[in-house]
């Protein structure tokens, strides 16, 4: 019984990122600040699986499959991060923001192999951020949600 409750308890306490939550910025008018725009796209692959988005080591939210977050920050130099599970950075993307800009961040995740051992199928891939072009991101955020 007790390695049962050992299972529900990592599974419980698998989405947690112990990361400071970011201030929200209230100060200055829009146009003073830049917007980055990070989302995920709809898919089957790893649909129930969700992942930490921070900024500059504080963590902006979660993100979900077919969702997006939108995050205002003064100019500057800025780094967009993605946590894993335990809220380790496995991913660093340096966006450089002017005032008035709208920076657009897709999440990516990839199968690049397969193994098969016995009866057990092993998945082994990478997962990432990329900087996307308003034209493409706008077409691929009419399809998703904000979170």
């Amino acid at each position: 019984m007790k390695f049962w409750q050992l299972i529900l308890l990592v599974f419980a306490l698998q989405g947690c990122v112990n990361l400071p939550k970011c201030a929200p910025i209230s100060n200055g008018a829009s146009s003073s600040l830049a917007k980055i725009i990070v989302y995920r796209e709809r898919k089957l692959m790893g649909f129930g699986a969700t992942q930490g988005v921070g900024l500059n080591e504080c963590l902006l939210g979660t993100l979900r499959n077919g969702g997006y977050l939108v995050y205002s920050v003064p100019p500057g130099s800025h780094n967009v991060l993605l946590f894993n599970d335990v809220g380790q950075k496995i991913y660093v993307l340096p966006i450089e923001a002017n005032a008035g800009e709208e920076h657009y961040v897709r999440y990516y995740s990839n199968i690049d192999g397969v193994v098969f051992i016995g009866s057990t199928t092993t998945a082994t891939g990478s997962q990432g951020l990329a900087p996307v072009s308003k034209k493409q991101a706008i077409s691929e955020l009419e399809k998703l949600k904000n979170l």
